[in-house]
C-alpha cells in the first residue's frame, strides 16, 4: 500500500470508495433517500474540481494500481480558530478496512501539514460512527464535544476531536510490518508476549493455554500452518499462530468448505488501543484465503465477552461451541468469518 496525492483520473475512484463506504457505514446513521441519491457523477465533478482548485489536499491509498481510499484535508468549514486544518474526509473501502489503509493516509495528512509548519487538526464524525471515533481515539484525539451536521435538509449528532500535538499524533500512527515467523525469531520472547498479553485473562481466572504455555508448545503451535509475527520500529509486538488447515467437525462448527483457525493471538499490551490487532487478523485472513480457505475461524472463552465483542467488530460470527477442558476451564464459543 502506498498514499500519494490525488490527480484527476482519480476522481471516479474516490466517487466510488465514497458511496460504498457511505452506503455500508452510514446505512443507520444518514437517511436512506440521502444514501439512495448518491451520485458517481456529481461527487467525481466535485472531486475533480477540487483537485484542479487545489484549495483542499486530497490524498489517495493505492493498493496496486487499485485506489483503496482517501483522505480530504482543509481548512474547518466554520473557521474555527482554535484548529488550522480540518480533517474533511477519511473513507476506506470495506475490503480494506483494519489493513492500516486508514492510518496511512492520516500519517500521510499529517506529514504534510508538519511539513507545512501546522501545529493542530480536527477531525469530526458522526457521533454514532463507532469505528471512527474509536480509531480517533485510539490515536490520541482529544475529545471537544458534540455537534450537529447538517445534510440534506437533515441534521445529524456529530463529536469532534483535537490534536494539538501533530509529532506525537505522527508517533501514534507508525505503522506495523507482519511477515512468517522463521528461525531467527526468538521463541522465548514469543512465549513471554503471550504471556503479557494473556496476563490479564489468568487474573480473571480463565486458563487460556497462552497464559502458561512453555516454548515447545509455543514452537508447535507457530508450525501448524503460518505463524505471523508483527514488528513496529524494529520491536516484535505481535503474534498470530495460523492452522492450515481444521480436521472438522470444529467443535459444533462443520461446514463444507476447507475451514483455517487461529489461535496464541496477542500484540503487547501496552499498544493495544493502536487497532494493530485488526492488521494482524487481516493478514491471516489474507493468508489463509490464498491457501484455499473457504472461513477463517477461532475459539475463545464464552466468559471473556470482550474478546468476543472484539472478534465480533473483526467481521467473525458466532457459529458453534467446543469444549477443550481440562486442558482449559470453560466452555468455548467459535467464531468464523466467510472468506470466499
Amino acid at each position: 500500500m502506498h498514499v500519494r496525492p490525488a490527480q484527476l483520473e482519480d476522481a471516479r475512484a474516490i466517487a466510488h470508495i465514497q458511496i460504498t463506504t457511505w452506503r455500508q457505514a452510514y446505512q443507520k446513521i444518514v437517511a436512506p433517500h440521502t444514501l439512495d441519491g448518491l451520485s458517481a457523477e456529481s461527487i467525481a465533478k466535485t472531486r475533480e474540481d477540487q483537485i484542479q482548485a487545489g484549495m483542499l489536499k486530497i490524498w489517495v491509498a493505492c493498493h496496486g494500481d487499485q485506489v483503496v481510499g482517501y483522505a480530504i484535508a482543509g481548512p474547518p468549514p466554520d473557521h474555527n480558530a482554535s484548529y488550522h486544518t480540518e480533517l474533511l474526509a477519511l473513507y476506506v473501502l470495506p475490503s480494506h478496512v483494519g489493513s492500516g489503509v486508514g492510518r496511512g493516509l492520516v500519517s500521510a495528512v499529517v506529514h504534510h501539514l508538519v511539513k507545512e509548519g501546522v501545529t493542530s487538526l480536527l477531525i469530526r464524525a458522526f457521533r454514532d460512527n463507532g469505528p471512527a471515533r474509536r480509531m480517533y481515539e485510539d490515536i490520541g484525539g482529544q475529545f471537544l464535544g458534540h455537534g450537529v451536521y447538517e445534510l440534506d435538509g437533515i441534521t445529524y449528532p456529530d463529536v469532534s476531536y483535537g490534536f494539538s500535538d501533530l509529532p506525537r499524533l505522527l508517533q501514534m500512527l507508525v505503522t506495523a510490518q507482519v511477515r512468517e515467523v522463521n528461525d531467527q525469531d526468538s521463541i522465548p520472547e514469543i512465549t513471554a508476549l503471550l504471556h503479557r498479553a494473556y496476563a490479564r485473562n489468568a487474573a480473571a481466572g480463565l486458563r487460556f493455554n497462552a497464559c502458561h504455555q512453555n516454548d515447545e508448545r509455543t514452537r508447535l503451535r507457530l508450525s501448524e500452518g503460518a505463524g505471523l509475527v508483527m514488528e513496529r520500529e524494529g520491536r516484535l509486538v505481535g503474534t498470530l499462530a495460523l492452522c492450515l488447515f481444521e480436521n472438522l467437525p470444529y467443535g459444533t462448527f462443520d461446514p463444507s468448505g476447507l475451514v483455517a483457525s487461529f489461535g496464541q493471538f496477542a500484540i503487547e499490551p501496552e499498544l493495544s488501543r493502536l487497532n494493530l490487532g485488526g492488521l494482524l487478523i487481516r493478514k491471516a485472513e489474507e493468508r489463509a484465503r490464498a491457501a484455499g480457505a473457504t472461513f477463517l475461524a477461532l475459539d475463545t472463552a464464552k466468559p471473556a465477552s470482550g474478546l468476543v465483542s472484539y472478534y465480533q467488530r473483526q467481521g467473525f460470527e458466532i457459529v458453534g461451541e467446543v469444549d477443550y477442558r481440562p486442558s482449559t476451564n470453560y466452555d468455548s464459543w467459535v467464531l468464523a468469518k466467510r472468506l470466499t
